[in-house]
């Protein structure tokens, strides 16, 4: 405070005044003085002066220096107050001091005068220092409050941008600003670095800048905030006071009505994304050291939430691909069997019927000494019908003609008679009308669902019952296929690299994914297992 101390001086008596004057700059204390001698004088000094210290007598003609006391601490309690006076006892000296008194100088040794003034300011700023110190851990705590909401929002997995607003208001709040923004960074075609301003919060009565032109595309270097991006890309702090910064930032910043900031960078990864801004409008500030750090790590947060959603997005859209991929790949595969089905049915299948017509023919030519010739014939025969049987089955199960004929509901009872016909298994289907609820596409890869999970259990299971139930629940339908078989750990199996889980399991997923539906898998060994497919209405068939 030396060249600014300003001093009040109670004193009646003139030459008083100025013997304090002299012994204070004697000591080498630079200072300003007023003297006043009523109560009058005193108030308007104290409004208009604002000193830094208060020097009092004790008694005076026209008001006293309790009276003095107790307006000054009423009025500026900060500032210390010093009883110079010759009609001290000690009693009363004892009694200003219990009335908050900073300290108490006799007359006639006017020569403690300036020790107890340089013990009073150095309390004084102490004080103050300590004061600061409380503020700064408290705006600390509050911050790091903000940032810990904003961090379990964050992990919360909801995108950052819906937060966004509440968080930078908490922070705005927290640090005591009249503004909070943020700013990113992207690239002009030339490849020259600019930064718009994204998102802001505004204290009461203090006008927005979100909407300011000049901060959208705004050029780093050309702009003349090269140090900006020297000191923020190096993920360096940059605060201070407008009135000390470079004079091509001055004008920018102050017509925004900025008095102060402070300016954190954000990366995510080893990227330098943009900043975090603080303004203060109102007043000049320090950006003590516990509030700076208290910002880096809510700027550290937001860069972790913009790396984390910017990869869940990365991820979001390779899922995508690879869906429309494997959508792309079972289409194929759809065509591709019904091209083979109508190829085994229509060539193959023709030409063993002729083939059989013909052996036929050639049996009944044989005469009746040639038994044996007719006796291979017959068994011939019969194997054609096999091979007859064996290729209708192939081409039904390659394309279900009567998917197509009848629906999906008679489809599903044939292909579940058919199972338990052919391979013993006693099967039980409840289904409810379903017939007009999907498009042709969906129900084919129903379907497939069903017949994917009959294979797995003819497979694997070794059941000897198999259950399979079609409810209409609200807004879905419910496909449930359970079997009493062996059963499997489903944790041990999942836990499989995807080589060795095979594509059964996949396969199911993934064609419940193509129709916006979900699977669930339940299995116990020595139990069973059950297959859970929800499909909603509306939707299948559009993914």
């Amino acid at each position: 405070m030396s060249g600014h101390l300003k001093i009040l001086i109670l004193e009646d008596l003139a030459s008083d005044a100025e013997l304090m004057a002299y012994e204070l700059r004697q000591a080498g204390i630079a200072f300003t003085c007023k003297r006043v001698e009523d109560r009058e004088g005193f108030l308007q000094e104290l409004e208009e002066f604002k000193p830094h210290l208060i020097l009092s007598d004790y008694s005076l003609p026209a008001f006293d220096g309790l009276t003095a006391l107790a307006l000054a601490q009423e009025r500026c309690p900060e500032v210390p107050f010093i009883f110079v006076s010759g009609v001290m006892g000690e009693e009363v000296a004892i009694d200003t001091l219990k009335r908050g008194a900073t300290d108490y100088v006799l007359k006639e040794r006017l020569s403690r005068l300036a020790p107890a003034v340089k013990r009073a300011l150095q309390e004084a700023e102490d004080r103050r220092e300590h004061g600061r110190v409380e503020e700064a851990l408290r705006r600390r705590e509050a911050v790091l409050a903000a940032v810990s909401f904003a961090a379990q929002r964050f992990l919360g997995g909801t995108p950052w941008e819906e937060d966004i607003q509440g968080i930078l208001g908490r922070l705005g709040e927290a640090m005591n600003v009249c503004r909070v923004y943020l700013f990113e960074n992207h690239r002009r075609t030339d490849g020259a670095l600019l930064t718009s301003q994204r998102y802001e919060w505004v204290a009461p009565g203090i006008k927005p800048q979100i909407g300011n032109p000049e901060l959208q595309g705004f050029p780093w270097r050309e702009g003349g905030f090269g140090r900006w991006e020297e000191t923020l890309a190096q993920g360096l702090i940059l605060s201070g006071d407008i009135k000390d910064f470079p004079a091509e930032e001055q004008g920018v910043l102050a017509s925004q009505d900025i008095s102060s900031l402070v300016a954190v960078p954000i990366f995510h990864g080893q990227e330098w994304w943009g900043f975090i801004g603080f303004d203060s409008c109102l007043a000049e500030r320090e950006w003590c050291t516990i509030e700076r750090d208290a910002l880096k790590a809510a700027a550290s947060t937001l860069g972790a939430a913009i790396q984390h959603e910017r990869a869940e997005r990365v991820l979001r859209e390779s899922e995508q691909r690879l869906r429309f991929l494997t959508s792309q790949l079972l289409t194929a595969q759809e065509r591709e069997r019904k091209r083979i089905s109508m190829e085994l049915h229509d060539e193959l299948g023709q030409s063993l019927t002729l083939l059989k017509l013909q052996m036929r023919n050639i049996e009944r030519e044989l005469h009746p000494e040639q038994g044996e010739l007719k006796g291979d014939c017959g068994h011939l025969l019969h194997y054609l019908d096999g091979v007859i049987d064996s290729v209708r089955r192939l081409s039904r199960d390659l394309s279900p003609s009567i998917l197509e004929d009848l629906g999906l509901q008679a489809a599903l009872k044939y292909l579940v008679d058919s199972f338990g016909k052919d391979y013993e298994v006693n099967c039980a289907f409840e289904v409810e009308e379903m017939n007009d609820l999907f498009p042709q596409e969906a129900q084919i890869i129903i379907y497939r669902i069903f017949q994917e999970a009959l294979t797995n259990i003819l497979k694997h299971a070794q059941a000897g019952k198999v259950s399979i139930v079609v409810k209409k629940q609200q807004g879905h339908v419910s496909f449930v296929v359970e079997d009493d078989g062996t059963g499997f750990d489903l944790a041990r199996v999942l836990a499989r690299n995807a080589a060795a889980r095979g594509l059964g399991l996949a396969a199911l997923d993934e064609r419940a994914r193509m129709l916006g539906g979900s699977l669930k898998i339940w299995s116990q060994p020595g139990v069973g297992t059950r297959i859970t497919c929800d499909i909603p209405l509306g939707q299948a068939g559009n993914q």
